[in-house]
C-alpha cells in the first residue's frame, strides 16, 4: 500500500462523515448495517482505484490537473484559435465560385470565401 492511498482513504472517509449523512442516515434506518459497510468499502474502492489506475501512463493526481487544464481551456472557452491567440469564431463565411479560362478548352475553378476572413479579423482586433 502506498501513502496516497492512506490519504485518499481518509478524505473520502472524512467526507463521508461530514457530507454523506443526508444520503446513509436514511439507509442505516432501512437496513441497519449496510451503512457501516459503505464507510469502509467506498473510501477503500476509490482509494484502490485512485491508486492503481494509471489513465495514459500518467498518475491519477497528474492526469486529474491535466484533464482540468484541457477542459478549461478547451471545452470551456468556445472562442478560436488562430495563431496561438483566441478570437471571435466567425459566424458566416460565404464562398464565391470563378471559373477562369486560358486558351482551349481547359478551365479552372477556384472558390474562395469573399467576406471576414480570420487574418482580417485578427488585424481587426490587433487594431483595437
Amino acid at each position: 500500500m502506498q501513502l496516497s492511498f492512506f490519504i485518499v482513504f481518509t478524505f473520502v472517509f472524512v467526507a463521508m462523515l461530514l457530507f454523506g449523512g443526508f444520503i446513509l442516515v436514511p439507509l442505516a434506518k432501512l437496513t441497519h448495517s449496510i451503512s457501516l459497510l459503505l464507510y469502509w468499502y467506498l473510501p477503500y474502492k476509490l482509494a484502490k482505484f485512485y491508486t492503481e489506475y494509471e489513465p495514459h501512463g500518467k498518475k491519477m493526481h497528474v492526469f486529474i490537473g491535466d484533464y482540468l487544464i484541457y477542459f478549461w481551456d478547451f471545452k470551456l472557452n468556445k472562442k478560436a484559435i488562430y495563431h496561438e491567440d483566441r478570437i471571435e469564431p466567425v459566424k458566416e463565411i460565404v464562398f464565391e465560385k470563378k471559373t477562369y479560362r486560358k486558351g482551349g478548352s481547359m478551365s479552372i475553378t477556384l472558390t474562395y470565401p469573399i467576406r471576414e476572413t480570420h487574418e482580417n479579423l485578427a488585424l481587426k482586433k490587433i487594431e483595437r
